[in-house]
């Protein structure tokens, strides 16, 4: 095992609570979309999908920390990251069945979502559980519209293992069939998630200085409001001139601004380093809620969906409290944090029982890495 890289003990926990707020600002922002809160709301809807763009950042420089700074092979990678998504991935698909067939059964009012709107079929449950419900082709998984930057991040990590564990021909080959099969709008937001790999190698391990620092978070401030006022002004005017190209790139029509405000993020985590370093005591003493709260970020994100379209139908709302809207809110994490316990908090065991099962998986220590 080699040094932690850019990825120091206090700076995973200040990445960690970076993740879990970026889930809660999804879950809030969402409680929003779907009409449960009604009262003052001073933020736009893009808020949710700059939290997505920081999801991907933080993805593809823990990922890549790992590959860079530890000793593993390409079954060693292919096995962390099978346990890691597939529990929660197959739960979630199932969860968000099940809601919509709720739904069906009491006639609820359909959301209304920016793609057709499909009736489950078999084709509708086996491609996202082939991460092919993105593709130019298929229609997503319409009764759980955040799944979509899951199938994303599963391609990235393909590729990004292709082509980092392999070499000369096999690469190459590995390559023309992955790039294909992945499709334009993967491809257009894997500048996102590599902005968040550069930094894991090319980052000094030392921390920048002070001043840098500021100016590294003052850039990642400058970068959000530039990406916020793109998506707000200029992706409705070049959305209306070319219709038919944005309908079908979905939300991927934004990855130009998706990759400035990916370089900000970048650099904000950059002048983050330093000050986790400075207020490392601090982060010791808070580390039990924010790990707990990581480590159900990825089912919070996965399964609120399909319980708030659950709630919209059957007309919960919590109007403008924002007591009771708190309340929901630790209700939803509440719950999420009990069915991680069969997902995300299994990741070690079904890694286990993968290596044992699979040739090329025994004798091989996995990274030791936090998973993301």
């Amino acid at each position: 095992m080699t040094d932690a890289g850019f990825i120091n003990r206090p700076m995973s926990i200040a990445l960690d609570a970076v993740r879990g707020l970026a889930a809660l600002v999804v879950l809030l922002s969402h409680i929003e979309q779907h009409g449960i809160y009604t009262g003052t709301w001073p933020f736009s809807d893009v808020l949710q999908h700059q939290a997505v763009v920081v999801f991907f950042v933080l993805s593809g420089l823990v990922i890549a920390n790992s590959a860079f700074r530890r000793s593993a092979t390409l079954a060693d990678y292919v096995l962390a990251r099978v346990a890691r998504i597939m529990p929660v991935a197959i739960f979630g698909v199932l969860f968000s069945l099940a809601a919509w067939l709720i739904g069906d059964w009491y006639d609820l009012d359909v959301i209304a979502t920016a793609r057709p709107v499909q009736d489950p079929d078999l084709a509708a449950v086996i491609l996202p559980l082939l991460f092919l419900s993105e593709a130019e082709w298929a229609t997503g998984l319409i009764w759980n519209s955040p799944y979509w930057s899951l199938v994303h991040e599963v391609w990235y990590y393909a590729l990004f293992g292709a082509s980092f564990y392999l070499c000369g021909w096999k690469r190459l080959a590995v390559l023309a069939l992955l790039v294909p099969l992945a499709g334009v709008r993967m491809l257009l937001l894997f500048p996102v998630w590599l902005c968040g790999a550069a930094l894991a190698r090319y980052a000094p391990v030392r921390p920048v200085r002070e001043m840098t620092a500021l100016a590294c978070l003052f850039s990642a401030v400058v970068a959000m409001a530039v990406a916020h006022h793109y998506q707000l002004v200029w992706a409705p005017f070049l959305d209306a001139l070319a219709k038919p190209l944005s309908d079908n790139l979905y939300l991927t029509r934004l990855a130009i601004s998706d990759t400035l405000l990916a370089m900000g993020v970048a650099l904000g985590f950059l002048g983050l380093r330093p000050l986790a370093d400075q207020r490392a005591e601090l982060l010791d003493r808070l580390e039990p809620p924010i790990r707990w709260l990581a480590e159900c970020s990825f089912t919070i994100y996965i399964i609120h969906w399909p319980i708030l379209n659950l709630l919209h139908g059957f007309g919960v709302t919590v109007g403008g409290n924002l007591v009771l809207l708190l309340g929901l809110m630790a209700v939803i994490v509440a719950f999420c944090g009990q069915v991680a316990r069969l997902t995300e908090h299994r990741r070690g065991k079904v890694r286990r029982w993968l290596q044992t099962r699979l040739p090329a998986g025994r004798n091989s220590p996995i990274a030791a890495a936090r998973p993301f």
